[in-house]
């Protein structure tokens, strides 16, 4: 969406005199680029202006360039893609895609259609050059794109060998584990394969992970019907749609191989597993309480990796059913489309849907790109000169199970958001950039660190598949950010997106590999902190909840969890963004949606006056206020006519076994403290020192240190404190001379 001026003008109307006043008196974000003349304007029967009928812009004027229209079948047939994708009239060759209203996900369908006409061309060719007039330089030929080896297990293949997989590296002695390992054995096998990179991780995590623990990848929904049967045909529904999808009757086989695989089955019935919760109990709590993270494990080496429960509340006439999917097999988009294609089973338009895509095609252009690809001198340019992680308040730990964090939803104000989008247009770049660069800006702060690294999460359906926005898997793949925090805004944000585009060739590279490539040990996590940027439905005005209300369902919840202790999902609504901050339950999360906000609006005013990076601060001033003032405020009051050793002897008679210190293990009550300064004072009394002598303690134990203050205020002296490093048993004092002013 975008602000349009409509304006009634005598003569020729001058658009740039006319931009160029407003925007000494409005922020950039205020002022029209769209204009439209009109002869008057429409007014209601009262005389007010009638902003229904003001007429809709021609789309041709979104862009700021003049209007120059295909020169060449490649051009016409790009701009009619971008037509159709942007839902646009006319688009000329000079025309920015993101300009026009694009983003990543909007450049998979544009991808999709290129090789349906035939044109192929590389993800980072997209992205660095999205106008049609360049982009029509870059297309290449079918014949140099690679085609995926075809799978060799056929329908009535009674016996693999390591030749029907070519995606695989096995011998027979593995395939006949493999085999073993399925119920029905072969004829139940319709193709074997690796894991993605991301699958490689989340295996590795469940390996990692105890049962008791849970697992952090399972995510949960709860579901409520109307009546049994409305429940007992969402589940039909569902096994329709995994019956579509070769990737929902996927199952891991790790157990006796070298390396997990992944299993294919041509047949995976859904179980429903019948809950009987005590009639003493409420139902929906109990349910709410599996539901919780660290509450759900799942075998994966069994299909589908999905788990349903059911519960029915006779009481309240609710029926529930509890889905667990596990991401392995699913991302945001896959999830998306599961619940789209469900409804449209429960609706009676299942014979609409398109005909789906194989997961494998995905795997075999991975393996492909890992193998062609000069992913390691790439990383090792990247990171090899970082060797300390950027761990946000020192959380660290990686391998948790989801359970100890807190989550906080947000969504930024509307005028925040339209002015990230005015800015993201006039800069011809995604918000995805914008969101990067806030977030690298807190990581850094809040590691005391001149440069950030943490992970960012990639679509993958950019990869040359052909369908892969009408396919199911888990595509995206977590990779390392790096940037440093220094120059001038603009700079800033320039190299951020010159870093995402960069990176987009390199999106299917297994994390392992890139830590291998970078400085950074093995033994300690490459990043902890997490950002997701994606594109979806905004749940306030998504059409699945109307239809799901139609249908007699409700969605009561959802949990998506990941095992990093800091992560950020921004999800782009298209007009709003809604934030979604999941944190380690020592630090809230309301606090870093804060940060975040703070940060785009420093980021968003800075480009105007090209402030510095380096000067931006994350916190609010109320937040500054409380670190600077607040928390060092430690004046106490106490009585002025008192001394400090009248003071301590009232509280050891107060509270003579609380204890008073606590240094390296070892703790004194008041009344040893008491004790230990009494003999120290008699020593120095002892020693002939007198009430006008200056007496230094000289020690290297703070608590000691604590024993020879008291000792000397006790003994009539005055403290002088002396640094010297000597043993902790010896006490050194030196009398006031000439030397000691």
């Amino acid at each position: 969406k975008r602000l349009v001026g409509y304006v009634v003008s005598e003569g020729d109307f001058d658009k740039e005199t006319v931009q160029s006043e407003l925007k000494e008196s409005l922020p950039e974000y205020m002022v029209p680029r769209v204009w439209v003349e009109l002869e008057a304007m429409p007014l209601t029967s009262s005389g007010k202006l009638d902003r229904k009928a003001l007429p809709e812009p021609d789309g041709s004027l979104l862009s700021t360039k003049e209007y120059v229209a295909p020169r060449n079948k490649v051009e016409a047939d790009i701009a009619r893609i971008w037509q159709e994708v942007l839902g646009l009239d006319k688009v000329g060759v000079y025309d920015n895609f993101f300009e026009l209203g694009g983003h990543s996900l909007l450049m998979v369908q544009v991808n999709a259609g290129l090789q349906k006409a035939g044109h192929h061309i590389t993800v980072k060719d997209i992205f660095s050059n999205p106008t049609v007039a360049e982009i029509s330089k870059k297309v290449f030929e079918e014949t140099l794109v690679y085609t995926v080896p075809e799978n060799g297990i056929k329908i009535n293949t009674n016996y693999i060998t390591p030749a029907m997989v070519p995606l695989l590296e096995v011998n027979q002695e593995n395939i006949d584990t493999i085999v073993a390992n399925i119920p029905s054995g072969v004829e139940n096998i319709q193709d074997i394969y690796p894991l993605s990179p991301l699958q490689e991780g989340m295996h590795f995590h469940y390996l990692m992970s105890k049962k008791d623990q849970g697992d952090p990848y399972i995510m949960s929904n709860l579901l409520s019907f109307e009546n049994k049967e409305k429940r007992n045909s969402f589940i039909e529904a569902l096994q329709f749609v995994v019956n579509r999808h070769d990737v929902l009757r996927t199952c891991i086989i790790s157990e006796g191989l070298p390396n997990a695989v992944q299993v294919v089955l041509r047949e995976a019935q859904l179980k429903v597993e019948e809950l009987e919760i005590e009639s003493s109990k409420e139902v929906l709590p109990e349910l709410e309480l599996l539901r919780t993270p660290g509450n759900q494990r799942m075998d994966i080496s069994k299909a589908p990796l999905l788990a349903l429960k059911s519960a029915d509340d006779l009481v309240n006439e609710k029926y529930y059913l509890l889905v667990n999917q596990h991401h392995l097999v699913l991302d945001h988009v896959g999830m998306e489309k599961i619940t789209s294609e469900v409804m449209s089973y429960l609706s009676g338009q299942q014979s609409n849907l398109p005909d789906p895509v194989l997961y494998r095609d995905f795997i075999g252009h991975t393996l492909h790109a890992q193998t062609n690809n000069d992913s390691e001198s790439y990383f090792k340019n990247l990171l090899g000169n970082i060797t300390e992680p950027t761990y946000p308040f020192e959380l660290s730990d990686t391998l948790g199970s989801g359970s100890n964090i807190n989550e906080e939803e947000m969504i930024l104000p509307t005028e925040l958001s339209k002015r990230i989008r005015s800015v993201c247009i006039e800069l011809g770049m995604s918000p995805a950039v914008l969101f990067h660069a806030a977030y690298g800006l807190i990581i850094g702060k809040c590691s005391n660190s001149d440069y950030a690294v943490f992970g960012t999460l990639f679509s993958g359906r950019l990869q040359g598949v052909l369908g892969a926005t009408d396919s199911l898997g888990l595509f995206i793949n977590t990779l390392p950010f790096f940037t440093e925090l220094k120059g001038s805004i603009t700079e800033y944000i320039q190299k951020v997106k010159k870093g995402l585009h960069e990176l987009l060739p390199y999106e299917q590279t297994p994390l392992s590999s890139v830590q291998n490539w970078s400085n950074i040990s093995n033994e300690v996590p490459l990043f902890s902190a997490l950002l997701n940027f994606r594109h979806s439905l905004d749940p306030r005005e998504s059409e699945d909840n109307s239809v799901t209300a139609d249908l007699g369902i409700t969605l009561l919840d959802g949990h998506e969890r990941t095992n990093y202790p800091f992560t950020l999902n921004v999800d782009d609504y298209g007009v709003d963004f809604g934030l979604t901050a999941q944190l380690e339950a020592s630090i809230e999360p309301e606090r870093i949606l804060s940060y975040i906000e703070i940060t785009l609006v420093q980021l968003l005013d800075g480009l105007n006056n090209e402030m510095y990076v380096e000067n931006i601060s994350i916190v609010s001033p109320e937040e500054e206020q409380e670190i600077l003032e607040v928390f060092n405020d430690t004046t106490l009051a106490y009585p002025s006519e008192k001394t400090v050793v009248e003071l301590f002897t009232a509280q050891v008679e107060k509270t003579p076994e609380a204890v008073a210190i606590s240094f390296e293990g070892t703790t004194l009550t008041y009344a040893a403290l008491d004790q230990r300064s009494n003999q120290l004072a008699h020593y120095l009394r002892d020693q002939g020192i007198q009430p006008d002598m200056l007496v230094g303690i000289c020690m290297d134990r703070s608590l000691e240190l604590l024993v020879g203050i008291l000792g000397v205020l006790k003994s009539g002296g005055a403290y002088v404190p002396i640094d010297s490093g000597y043993p902790e048993e010896r006490i050194e004092y030196m009398l006031n001379d000439a030397s000691i002013n």
